[in-house]
This record gives C-alpha cells, structure tokens and sequence, in this order.
C-alpha cells in the first residue's frame, strides 16, 4: 500500500475511533460493571479471616479465652454468648469504583427447631454490625493463648500473644462493647432458620472500605432474638476453613463498576458548639471515570434528610463547593451527585451534625430567655413562687428547689446547700436509673458555685455511673430505659467542656435512649401501651431529656415523633371526673389501666409536668388552650411539693386558655380511646355526674399491659364498670400473674378451653382463666421495632376497625379476634399443643348516646353489641 493510502487509512481508524470513544479530551464510554465472588480457595483468592469471639465463662479454660481462628465453624449463640468475625479482602477492587452491591452470605448448618417438633422452624434474627477495631484472626483451634507461638483474638482480646511476644489489645467489654469495638447500629440483618445460605446487605460498609473512608476491620454478627423455649440457642456457619465442600464457605459477591465518575461530598462533619453560620458542603474531591475529563462534572447538592422542625428541602447547590446556612440545629444528611458530559454520574452522602451547647451555665433548661422570664415570675403574688422557695427554705432535702431558687435570686448560699446535698448522692452512689441526671442539673445550675475539686468528683462520679448503668437499661416501651436516657442526656450536656467522655454520654443519649422509632409505632393518639402509673414513670423523664436536649443542644427532639405532640388530647381525657386525695392534697382520680397502683395521687403530678412542657412546646395544638385551662384550674391546679421546681419551671401562665369541650380521644397508636359526657362543671372538673367511658382495642407491646383488648369501663359518680384487681407493685404477686392482668379481670370476653396453657402470661402464672392468649414464643417485652416485626403474629391482638365522635354520640368497633388463640394463629402451632383455636370472631361494638343539652333524663345510654364466634359451643 502506498504512503498516501496508509495515511487515508490511519485517519479513517482515527476518526472510527473518535466517533466510538469521543475526543481524546472528552470522556470515554463506560465498561460494564463486573462481579467480584471473594471465598477462601476460590481462583486463589485467600483474604479472609474469620473467627468468633466469646463471652461465655463456663468450661475449663473457660470459652472467652480461647482463640477459634482455625475452627471449620463460626458460633453465634444468643444473648451475646458466641459471635462471628469475619473480614475480606478488597484490594483488588479499584478505588475510584461505584460499588453497585454487596452481599454477604453464609450457610447454617445449625435445625432451628431444638425439639425437632415445630410446625415451623423458629427465626432467629441475626445482625450484622461494623466491627470498629482491628483484630487478629489468629492460629488455634478451640485453645487459649497459653503456649509459644500462640495467638489470636479472643473473648477478651483483640490481640491476644502468649507473654513476650506481642502487646495484647483488650476489647472494651468481655464479648465486645456496642460503641467502640463495634457499631451501635446494625447494618443489616437475616432470619436464620435451617441449614442452608443466608445473606446480609454490606453494600454501604463495602463502599466505604474500597473508597478508603473508613477502614476495614471487618463485620460481627450477633444474636438479636435471645431465648426462645422452642428456639435452638445457637446458629453454626461454615467457616473460611472448612476441609469439606469450599463452596460452602463463607462468601462475599460484590457488584461494581470500575468506569464511572467518583462522588465525594468530603468528611462527616461535627460542630456541638455551633453558632449559627453557613457551613461548607465540599465536593472538590471527585473527578470523572479513569481517562475523564474533571472540568466537564456537573454538580448538584440536595438536601436528603433535614433536621427536625426544619423546613428547608431540594436543591441547595450547583458548584463543587457551596455555603449553606441550615435554619436549624440538629442532624443533616446531604447527597452530591456529580455528572460528566455522557450523562454518567455517582452520588455521595455527608452527614452533619448540629449542636448549640453553650460555654457557660446555666445550660440545661434555663436559657438566658427563660431564666429572665422566671425571674420576673418570682413575686409574693405568684403562689408557684412561694411553694418553691418555701420548699428550698424549709425542706433540707430539697436539692434541685434549692439549686433553682439560687439561679433565680442570684444567691449562692442555696447553691452551697444543693451542692452538699448532691455530693452525698455521690457518696452514696446509689443504684438509681435517674439519680445522675439529678445530680447534673445541681452540677449546671452552681458550676459557678463548685470548686475544681467537686467539678472532678461529680465528673468522675457520672463517668462512673455512665459506665454502670442501674438495672434495667434496656431499651423498649418499658419504664428504666427512659430514666436512663434521661441521666446520658443531661449528664452530657451539664458537663460538655470539662468531661473529656462527655460527648460519649450525648451519643449514647442521641443514638440510644431516644427511641424514636419506638415513638413512632404508637404515635397516633400520643397513648402509652403499660397504662397510667407507669407511663408517667418512664415518660416524665423521657420529656424532661428532650426538653434537657432541646434548650441546651438546640436539636428539637421533640419535633422526632408525632408522639409528643399527640399526646395534648390524651392528656386533656386521660382523667375522671371528681376529686380524690392523698397527704392532704387534692387531685383528679384515674383510670386504672395496665399495671397501674390505684388512688396514687403523687404518680399523678409526673403527668402534669409532662403535660405542662408539651403544652409549653406545642402552643398551636387545637386542644393546647383546653389544656391549659384544665392544668390552671383548681382544685388541681398545682404540683405537690416535691416538685414544685417542676411546676414553677414549666408552668406558663401565658398560655391561651379555653374552657374544655372535647369529648373524646383515640389514641390510635393504642387503641385506646377516652370519652365522656361533657364538662359540667369546666375545668375544675369536680362534677362526677360526667359520664366517662374507656374502651381499649389495640396490640401488645411492653411488660406491664394486661390481656384486656376489647374491654370496657364505666364511670358515672362512681365505678359502674370497672377493671378489677389490685396492683401488687411488681406484677410478679399470685394476685396479679393469675387475676389482675388476665381477661377475667376486665370486661371482656372469657371463653374457657380445659386444655389451655396460660404459665406464659406472667412468670409462674397457671390459671386458666379462659381469657386472651400470652405473647408465647415471644417475649412479653419485646425491645426493638425489629424483634416485634419479626413476631407481629404474636404482638398484633387487636384493632380499632372504626371510631366516630360528634356532639351527639361515639361510636366504636374493635375486632379482638387475634387476642385468643384462633383458626389464623394459635399457640398450637408454636408447641403449646393444648392451646388450640377457640375464637373465630370477637368484635365488639360501642355506641354512647350524651344527654341531650345536658340532660342525662334524654340521653346518656351507653350500647354494646358483640359478635362472637367459637369453635366449639360446649
């Protein structure tokens, strides 16, 4: 071929080339996205390490100090007491790839069904957790750290050597700590029932290890069902170094491309001490695909997930960099996405967060706007005034009176006394869920009255109780896990700047005591599922932390769940008629519902100050000015003495006040629904020719309710019907596992079978009351969203199908068929071989007819109508 036809034919190849790739300057089209299988032997493949740490102490040596780095198994058993470790590696994987996804997998080899006489194998749900800290996966079968040459992770090491060859790294805790030797949070979960493969979603934990922005130290999986009578203990998994089949160990798919543009939306970014300023979202670090050109990217920021009560959303920005002002504190998420000129693009998050703790004290509630306004309060007119500072003056055990008092008139010697009083609380140290939190609000209130000393034994004192928590801290819609959070919440905060843990004890409030999402499974209707006493417990000091966090970090928690906002109307219901005492003081009685202790007046006052700073939070609530009116008016109208700091903090004499007029409330999160006849007597509410009617239809959550679904009561000048029983004060009485929480005890239906089981109602329970089945297989106190998803069968026992209130009348049906053992589900399908179906229908229909104009003579008829089905008439 001549010179000039090769030439004709170079540009000919040329130009096919541009036309196929673009121009040398421009970018090239994408290659497919590939798969990439990591398992141990596979193509050569030899990056894993597994193991299981335990935390069990039994055997000789016990289980927690061995090493399981060579075993053919992984052992996960429940409760924490063997849990898998498992890292790959990805080197091989480019940095700059999308990862598309990425999936875990394991094969069982455990039969669920420990019996092996189950209808249906038993789930247990397993979690899948960042591991946080490195760990070695070390060299033995089933054997300590007790010879030469011997090494590995254990129960309580990390890095475990025999003496003289290596520094031993401990874990935080025997087993591992959620927080910081792994994640808080799951990452994904699978329900592992029978032998076979079960996978876990690690497409984000992958996508941050290949981009190099957090390092990979592998995952754990941990046990999230705990005992189950018919549930085997234990899940096995073949391990990276099973001799059998290789295709049945441990495996890693992940799906990714290697030929896209890279999205970097920067570092997560902190600020607890923000002023108020634009912050600086930086995307300067992406580029395009390998061969790209960078100055073709398009950008787009997004808001993705606004703090709470914000009200800005969408697109915020088109430039690698941006400033952007949030109107509020709190927790944000923001997504850039950035495009190259052939319409590819990639996406990242950045999550920042928020917070407004000021330098100085006080923090914690008193605001320098509050402070002043309670300054002007405190008058010789202001009755709550005068019972404050009577109690700080005349009380000497009245810590948080006198630390008050002191902020309001500037007059350190109250701080002197409150200060004393709470460093015998430290002395004491005392096994009590609230008391440190107590002990903080003293610590915020006179800081400026402590000397360094103090400051470092209080310090030292909430670290400690941080570290030991007092019974109970376990999370739910239970009555510690609340007090807790409140003492993290306000422990944190009181100290934040002079406790290096501080922001420990704000994370472990933030992201584990608020419950939110538990919240939110009720929030309908603001109820609460254990019935009065119990909910003032738990949630008076679940509102005084929000309250804590909201005036002191700025984040408004109270805007988190529809919850709180709820709850203004069942506030407002939640009372009878009439008044009732207790040391001499007068108040409002109330429904027993759930373990509740009757004619408990003090309980009461818990209530009222919850009610008094949702009301003060949420002004704009149609029924707020009812409200109000209702907590102004005597003859209960006030706080008893012990929390008369409460009452003079929170009580807004400000307010709009309306006479109360509403009628009736649902709480439908519940199924709870309060109604009565009128208010004859307005907000003093002493008239007990009112009539008041409860009825409950809705599921089972926590401990402390009773199986009482589609019951009713009745008040009119007195009990007419009533839930029957007395509360022991533990629920563990032979009166109250055998009587007071049952059916029998409550207006409902009873419909006896011989054979029927009920030992799983309560510990030792063994009546048969003919009532509503347990929760049997699941646990009476379920403690996370996830475990009462898994067992809704059991929890979802009754619905409100239909409610309709006017002036006239209420109407309601609930449908309480699934709260006993029915054709659908019954416990004979979960081994309990007595308890078959009984029930085929149970609903339950109410009409009350209100007294026309008043007049109970035309009106005031309350109408049930049941349809119920058996299956078996005799």
């Amino acid at each position: 071929m001549s010179r000039p036809m090769l030439a004709l034919a170079s540009a000919l190849i040329a130009l096919a080339t541009l036309l196929a790739f673009g121009s040398a300057q421009g970018s090239a089209r994408p290659t497919a996205q590939q798969t990439a299988i990591f398992q141990q032997g596979l193509d050569g493949y030899a990056g894993v390490e597994d193991a299981w740490v335990s935390s069990n102490d039994w055997g000789n040596p016990p289980q927690y100090s061995e090493n399981y780095g060579q075993n053919e198994l992984l052992a996960l058993e429940r409760d924490g007491g063997d849990n898998p470790l498992l890292r790959f590696d990805l080197s091989s994987i480019p940095a700059h790839s999308e990862i598309i996804s990425a999936t875990l997998a394991l094969y069982n080899t455990t039969d669920a069904c420990y019996s092996g006489n189950c209808n249906a194998p038993p789930v247990r749900r397993i979690k899948l957790y960042q591991v946080l800290r490195d760990w070695d996966e070390g060299n033995q079968v089933d054997s300590p750290i007790d010879a030469a040459g011997k090494h590995g992770v254990t129960g309580d090491h990390a890095f475990d050597y025999y003496p003289g060859e290596g520094t031993d790294v401990p874990w935080n805790a025997r087993g591992m700590e959620a927080g910081s030797d792994y994640a808080s949070t799951e990452t994904s979960y699978a329900d592992v029932t029978d032998p076979g493969w079960y996978e876990w979603d690690v497409t984000e934990l992958v996508r941050a290890w290949v981009r190099g922005e957090q390092p990979n130290f592998g995952v754990v999986l941990r046990d999230a069902t705990g005992w189950e009578e018919a549930n085997t203990d234990w899940r096995h998994f073949w391990s990276s170094q099973y001799a059998g089949d290789p295709s049945l160990r441990p495996k890693l798919t992940v799906v990714y491309n290697p030929d896209v543009p890279y999205a970097d939306a920067g570092p997560d970014q902190e600020n607890l001490q923000w002023d108020g300023s634009a912050i600086t979202l930086d995307g300067s670090g992406s580029h395009d695909r390998p061969g790209g050109n960078d100055a073709t990217l398009s950008y787009e920021w997004r808001i993705l997930t606004p703090a709470f009560d914000s009200t800005q959303s969408g697109v915020i920005g088109s430039q690698a960099v941006i400033s952007f002002t949030p109107d509020t504190p709190g927790e944000w998420d923001f997504q850039l996405t950035v495009t190259n000129e052939l319409g590819e693009s990639a996406t990242d998050t950045v999550h920042v967060r928020l917070l407004t703790i000021p330098n100085g004290h006080p923090r914690v509630f008193l605001t320098p706007n509050k402070l002043a306004t309670l300054q002007a309060r405190a008058t010789a007119d202001n009755p709550r005034w005068v019972q404050l500072k009577n109690e700080a003056d005349n009380d000497p055990d009245a810590m948080l009176h006198k630390a008050l008092v002191s902020q309001i008139l500037n007059d350190a010697s109250y701080c002197t006394d409150a200060l004393a009083l709470a460093q015998d609380k430290v002395d004491a140290d005392e096994d009590c869920a609230s008391c440190p939190g107590d002990v903080a609000l003293v610590f915020d209130w006179c800081y400026a009255q402590m000397t360094q000393t103090q400051k470092d034994d209080f310090i030292a004192y909430f670290n400690h109780r941080g570290d030991n928590p007092s019974y109970g801290d376990t999370p739910g819609w239970g009555n510690y896990w609340p007090r807790h959070g409140y003492s993290y919440a306000v422990m944190g905060l009181a100290t934040y700047g002079d406790n290096a843990r501080a922001k420990e004890w704000l994370d472990v409030y933030r992201y584990e005591h608020t419950g939110l999402d538990l919240l939110d499974r009720i929030a309908a209707g603001g109820g609460w599922p254990e019935g009065m006493i119990y909910d003032w417990i738990a949630n008076y000091a679940r509102v005084q932390a929000v309250a804590a966090w909201e005036t002191a970090a700025g984040e408004r928690l109270f805007a988190g769940s529809d919850w709180f906002r709820e709850r203004i109307g069942y506030f407002l219901l939640h009372h009878w008629p009439g008044v009732a005492q207790e040391w001499g003081r007068q108040y409002h009685p109330y429904l027993s519902t759930g373990d509740t202790e009757r004619n408990r007046g003090s309980m009461a006052n818990y209530g009222r100050i919850m009610a008094l700073i949702l009301n003060d939070r949420f002004p704009d609530h149609p029924l707020a000015a009812q409200l109000a009116a209702y907590l102004a008016t005597e003859p209960d109208g006030s706080s008893d003495d012990f929390l008369a700091h409460q009452e003079f903090l929170w009580f807004n004499p400000d307010l709009p006040q309306t006479p109360p007029s509403s009628t009736a409330h649902l709480a439908a999160g519940t199924g709870t629904l309060f109604l009565r006849s009128g208010w004859p007597d307005g907000a003093a509410d002493t008239d007990t020719k009112a009539t008041y009617i409860g009825f409950q239809a809705g599921d089972y959550f926590s401990y402390h309710q009773h199986l009482d679904q589609n019951s009713i009561t009745l008040f009119k000048y007195s009990d007419l019907l009533l839930d029957s029983g007395v509360y022991s004060g533990d629920g563990l009485s032979y009166h109250d596992r055998n009587y007071y929480m049952r059916t029998i005890a409550h207006n409902t239906l009873i419909v006896y079978n011989p054979n029927e089981d009920f030992s799983h109602a309560r510990p030792d329970a063994s009546s048969n009351d003919g009532g509503q089945r347990s929760m049997y297989p699941a646990t009476r106190a379920p403690e996370t969203i996830e475990y009462y998803d898994q067992h809704l069968t059991q929890y979802d026992v009754a619905d409100m199908v239909h409610y309709q209130n006017t002036d006239a009348y209420t109407y309601a049906l609930g449908d309480a068929t699934n709260a006993y053992n029915n054709p659908t589900y019954n416990q004979a399908m979960d081994g309990l071989s007595g308890n078959t179906a009984k029930v085929t229908r149970f609903q339950r229909e109410m009409v009350y007819l209100r007294p026309v104009n008043g007049d109970s003579a035309r009106g005031d008829y309350l109408i049930l109508y049941d349809r119920v089905g058996v299956t078996d008439p005799a």
